[in-house]
């Protein structure tokens, strides 16, 4: 938006990428009226990401966005002059602490040509040094989820405590959707912020009035017409001057304007049409390329749709590529692969090959909408024929629903032999008969994050994790879901498995993390000639230092624990805490609800045929056991488990902040619980020689109801 404008900015430090053509974005929480019109659940987040739109309670009608993109920022604080008008800051562009937490820049004003300009001239915007700001998302002393913003302005000087904007029914995922600062790039000096929220959107369109003074107009939430577009009203306000000792929201008044509609050709592309005070127009608009790591300016991004061509396709938006794995030759470390809404069926559209990337810019390969490219295999496949296989390291896969039928081969949909690799808003799906050593994800690298995944179907294990001869260490599992509908296998069986046998300082399975995990509704398919079920979640053999943080089992038929987290060897330190066993119906009368060296603050309850725990130290400390009747709430009590907020900051990988911590964040409703459903209800028959002979598909996730 700004190409040239940092010619009147000669003390900005200018990162490498396109510093000097960062947009001057910005957004706005507006009215608290109109924030809480927004349909959907509202949201708070915690990540280390911290793009969002932020406000101040209690005094809503002003605010700022925050644009994070990794190594640099782009803030703008919205708010009102002294005779009530629309009046906006910018700080585009500055520094972050060597912790991330804090971020500090120089702050400006602009004037430039009016929004019924039909050719907005660039040379006529105007820049005026205005201050200086920073932003704590850490403050000392004030609670997770608090930032602080700071400014010297014309003179005034003020601090404010900020949250996020509520809204939506799912976190900001900058980089994956659309959320970002736009701009277009011949019309330096006007621009929008969009933040998306799951199934909503805040748009902030910044420009300028008649008379040339700074205009920001709003889409406080709208809906989605279709995959690619969004329409709602556009708000203008007034409000009282910045500069007073405290605000008065009262004094806030909010007009409708008129009304406008986003239509993305791609994840970076739209078209912006709008009608404010009878002015209407069309103009496109992109994503602002500023910052690092991750951002949409880093590497090459390529694209992949049902209606591309091989042959012809250059890869591009317009002129894409038909098949994935066409798409991944083309790819080098650290580029995009955008793979558009979509059923791809065959080898052919298999993720495998991916080039590794870097800690820096990682290698990624994501559906346009998450969990809406489905890659789909209905016919008889070899050994090594994974849907999803990751040999390299840095590579995140998102979006995807893996549907797997008809092959007894390979034992597992998706392998992970790399590190540091992401697997994020994914499904898994197994149907028909499998290996006696199958299932869903089997993970053998370390440092790997799974989050936002589920996956039901046929199992002998349905996330694995490690092995007889694997060094796997220091993986998180974070919201997953797994549904155990049926098996073939004579071999010990689980929901979840950490699979161990080396324990010794340098060569083992250890050291994992299990957050907001759920086993839900797990058949027990009994022996099947062999071995039972051993439990929703099971660590085996030497497996050690796996702790469970705000997990659930619920209704798993198992034949040993609810939460098997000791084998035959004690003192492997595998804990759980703040999570839940309740109802182990379809179980073998010696099923316990919890084994393992440790469990605090746990609920154990319902149907439990034996004791309710065998630990390796003293019973379950601040717990609720076998109470005589069920809680109001069960994930809700003290003593006993509280599984009402997310454990570990989404994204974070182990060793990285807040990567073991309880966050801000609520859990509830389950991120992408509607998509989970649907998959999770899809028919899917028991085969001759599987057990259990019935398979209901409509329970766990996808219960009539719920």
């Amino acid at each position: 938006m700004w190409a040239g404008v940092f010619r009147l900015f000669p003390k900005l430090e200018r990162p490498k990428v396109a510093m000097h053509r960062l947009v001057i974005g910005l957004g706005i929480a507006l009215s608290l009226s109109l924030a809480l019109a927004l349909p959907g659940h509202a949201y708070a987040q915690s990540t280390t990401n911290r793009s969002d739109h932020y406000y101040s309670l209690g005094e809503s009608g002003w605010g700022l966005t925050f644009t994070d993109h990794d190594s640099n920022a782009f803030l703008v604080y919205y708010t009102y002059a002294q005779d009530g008008h629309n009046l906006w800051f910018t700080m585009p562009g500055g520094t972050f602490s060597a912790n991330h937490c804090v971020f500090t820049g120089p702050m400006y004003q602009t004037t430039g040509p009016g929004y019924d300009q039909i050719l907005f001239d660039p040379i006529k915007v105007t820049v005026i040094p205005a201050g200086s700001g920073s932003i704590d998302f850490c403050p000392a002393g004030m609670a997770a989820g608090t930032a602080m913003f700071s400014y010297t302005l014309g003179g005034i000087t003020q601090s404010k405590s900020l949250v996020r904007l509520p809204f939506g029914n799912a976190p900001a995922n900058w980089a994956q959707d659309y959320t970002d600062l736009w701009w277009n790039p011949a019309e330096s000096g006007w621009g929008m912020n969009i933040t998306q929220k799951g199934n909503n959107m805040f748009v902030a369109w910044y420009g300028y009035d008649i008379g040339g003074r700074p205009l920001f107009a709003t889409m406080p939430g709208g809906a989605f017409t279709g995959t690619n577009a969004f329409t709602g009203r556009l708000y203008t306000t007034t409000g009282p001057w910045f500069g007073n000792a405290t605000f008065n929201p009262a004094l806030v008044v909010a007009q409708d304007v008129g009304s406008a509609t986003l239509t993305f050709a791609n994840r970076d592309n739209a078209s912006f049409t709008y009608s404010i005070n009878g002015v209407s127009q069309t103009r496109a608009i992109t994503r602002q390329p500023f910052g690092s790591n991750g951002s949409p300016a880093g590497g090459a991004t390529y694209y992949v749709a049902v209606s591309g061509s091989d042959s012809t396709g250059n890869g591009t938006a317009g002129g894409p590529w038909k098949t994935i794995g066409y798409g991944i030759s083309r790819m080098a470390g650290g580029d995009t692969l955008v793979v558009q809404s979509g059923i791809y069926s065959g080898k052919a559209n298999f993720i495998v090959n991916v080039p590794g990337g870097s800690a820096q810019r990682e290698t990624r390969v994501m559906a346009a909408a998450p969990m809406e490219v489905r890659i789909q295999s209905t016919t008889d496949l070899g050994y090594y024929d994974h849907q999803l296989e990751l040999a390299g390291n840095y590579i995140k896969i998102d979006g995807f629903i893996f549907d797997m039928a008809g092959t007894t081969y390979p034992p597992y949909i998706a392998n992970l032999d790399g590190n540091f690799n992401k697997v994020t808003r994914s499904i898994f799906k197994r149907s028909g008969e499998i290996d006696n050593y199958g299932g869903l994800l089997q993970v053998n690298g370390n440092d790997n994050l799974i989050e936002d995944v589920a996956g039901s179907g046929a199992c002998r294990y349905c996330f694995k994790q490690g092995g007889t001869t694997q060094v796997t260490q220091r993986n998180i599992w974070r919201r997953v879901v797994g549904r155990f509908d049926y098996s073939n296998s004579n071999q010990p069986k689980a929901t979840f498995s950490t699979y161990g046998n080396d324990n010794s300082a340098t060569n083992g399975v250890k050291d994992h993390l299990y957050q907001n995990v759920i086993a839900v509704d797990g058949q027990n398919p009994g022996s099947n000639g062999g071995e039972e079920k051993y439990g929703g979640f099971l660590t085996v053999k030497s497996a050690t230092g796996v702790r469970l943080q705000g997990c659930i089992v619920l209704n798993e038929g198992v034949a040993h624990s609810g939460m098997h987290l000791r084998d035959y060897k004690t003192g492997n330190f595998n804990t759980a805490t703040h999570s839940l066993v309740w109802d182990l119906n379809g179980s073998q009368p010696s099923a316990v609800g919890i084994k393992g060296y440790s469990a605090e603050h746990v609920t154990i309850g319902g149907f439990i045929p034996a004791a309710a725990t065998e630990l390796d130290v003293a019973a379950p400390v601040a717990s609720l056991v076998k109470p005589a009747s069920a809680p109001p709430t069960l994930v809700n009590n003290s003593p006993g488990a509280v599984i009402l907020k997310q454990y570990g900051v989404s994204g974070t990988r182990w060793g990285e902040a807040g990567f073991d911590q309880l966050t801000d964040v609520d859990l509830w409703p389950w991120p992408y619980q509607d998509k989970i459903k649907a998959v999770f209800a899809e028919s899917n028959e028991v085969p001759a020689r599987s057990r259990p002979v019935v398979n209901n598909t409509r329970r766990g996730f996808a219960a009539n109801g719920n």
